[in-house]
């Protein structure tokens, strides 16, 4: 199937739309969601709030559409790393490795949801069921892989996949998001490699 060339017009709509999105992470990453506005949105991408409309109905779907990227990007950029693992106790130790290695690079998917989170009582239903779809399909693709390696006899038979999976996910959360590193002048990469160490060992069979 041949792929139309985009126009200039919509090439340009993309990176503004782009722009969009950077400045709303950062203004929900040090603003709020509730202190975040349409306005000062416009303002700091030099546009008028009728331009952001365009993009976005509203800021409710502006901010859905930044968790959408956020799922996104971390299965580009990590979940694919993962799979390309053949042996299941390789694909977690790549999981906890890789995640960690990205949040360094970038931490705001980390910060955003956890912004938004502890604002969750005046989010948009629509908001709160793209975060929740985030974590579940992460406790699924997660699941799956020990029980693959429970069917393959590399983990441990007697594992709970479910709950094992969801302290994973817990350690994803607090490697990348806990202030701790910074305020200890702590070592991530020794923490990541100890706790790769003690979690897998621990499942082997």
């Amino acid at each position: 199937m041949i792929k139309m060339k985009k126009t200039k017009k919509q090439i340009q709509n993309e990176v503004t739309r782009e722009k969009i999105l950077q400045v709303s992470t950062g203004f929900l990453i040090s603003r709020s969601y509730r202190g975040t506005t349409i306005s000062s949105i416009a303002k700091e991408v030099g546009l008028t709030k009728g331009a952001i409309y365009h993009h976005f109905k509203s800021k409710e779907d502006l901010v859905l559409e930044l968790v959408k990227s956020v799922k996104q990007t971390w299965f580009k950029f990590v979940g694919r790393k993962v799979l390309l693992e053949g042996n299941s106790v390789v694909r977690l130790e790549t999981l906890l490795s890789v995640h960690s290695q990205f949040l360094r690079k970038d931490p705001t998917m980390c910060m955003v949801l956890s912004s938004l989170l502890s604002e969750m009582e005046i989010l948009d239903h629509a908001i709160i069921d793209e975060i929740k779809g985030i974590y579940s399909e992460m406790l699924t693709f997660i699941r799956k892989i020990i029980e693959r390696g429970q069917t393959s006899s590399e983990l441990q038979k007697d594992l709970d996949a479910e709950n094992t999976a969801f302290t994973i996910v817990g350690i994803l959360r607090w490697m990348g998001c806990s202030p701790l590193f910074k305020l200890l002048d702590f070592k991530q990469d020794n923490l990541v490699e100890n706790t790769i160490k003690m979690l897998i060992n621990s499942m082997k069979k």
